[in-house]
């Protein structure tokens, strides 16, 4: 929002032995002059595309930072 900036929601995807990527059109960023609920316009554009990819081939996506504070499997 603050810098202008084209944002352009790119995925790819585990194809055997080669990937598939593809981009979709641009957000349509808002600049209304509210920057929090503009930013969060746009953070929910782009959550809108990815959970169609997610729900089309979950198998595809992994977390990558913690989730949870504690351990399950060790009671922590």
């Amino acid at each position: 929002v603050r810098t202008g900036a084209i944002v352009i929601p790119s995925f790819s995807y585990r194809r055997r032995d080669k990937f598939e990527a593809l981009m979709e059109e641009p957000l349509n960023i808002k600049n209304t002059g509210d920057l929090e609920a503009d930013a969060r316009d746009g953070a929910l554009q782009f959550l809108a595309r990815f959970e169609r990819h997610l729900q089309k081939e979950p198998g595809q996506w992994g977390v990558l930072e913690r989730v949870w504070e504690s351990d399950p499997a060790n009671g922590k």
